[in-house]
């Protein structure tokens, strides 16, 4: 099939985006087995240890934002397809990477302080520290997250509650997606 508006909507359906979230999802997994392979430790001036952690923390987070940004847009445009429409995406869940502005149109949930705490330092994140050493301006340095068990529990459990939700609902009239996985987990 050519490249055709018609083509970037079944492209653009749920399930795509649900899917690209797990490939992102399986490789933060393959980082975490390796997170204490690598440690970086910077010092001061006087050899005192200022930071220790994991050398994959950054590359983690950055690769758990993007999973939870794709599972957000693809649980938003489940609930409106419109959000892909006309060989397009709407600009309102496309033009940045605010995971924290995402959660404000997912309605039908409730998000802890500790999800909602996952949000906004992802959103900070994903433009700055997970990729790159300094930000766009200098009034725009925060301080950089280290990766944690609390870390993974938090965005673990959240990124299996919406897949779940877009799952149940994409199947909610007739099954029009099969998961052996998901089948097993809701069993």
């Amino acid at each position: 099939m050519k490249n055709s508006p018609e083509k970037y909507e079944i492209l653009g359906h749920p399930t795509e985006w649900v899917q690209y979230a797990n490939e992102l999802f399986e490789a933060s997994e393959i980082l975490i087995k390796e997170k204490d392979n690598s440690i970086l430790i910077k010092t001061d001036s006087d050899g005192k240890t200022i930071l220790k952690k994991s050398g994959i923390s950054r590359s983690y987070f950055l690769l758990i934002g993007f999973a939870l940004e794709n599972l957000m847009k693809g649980y938003i445009i489940s609930r409106n397809p419109n959000f892909v429409k006309n060989g397009k995406i709407e600009k309102s869940i496309s033009s940045n990477h605010n995971l924290f502005e995402l959660s404000k149109k997912i309605n039908e949930f409730m998000f802890s302080k500790s999800e909602i705490d996952l949000f906004k330092t992802l959103t900070e994140g994903i433009p700055y520290w997970t990729r790159y050493p300094i930000p766009k301006r200098f009034e725009n340095i925060t301080e950089e997250k280290i990766l944690s068990g609390e870390t993974r529990k938090i965005f673990t459990e959240l990124f299996d509650k919406l897949e779940i939700a877009i799952y149940i609902y994409e199947n909610r009239n007739e099954k029009v997606w099969l998961d052996t996985k998901l089948e097993k987990r809701l069993e």
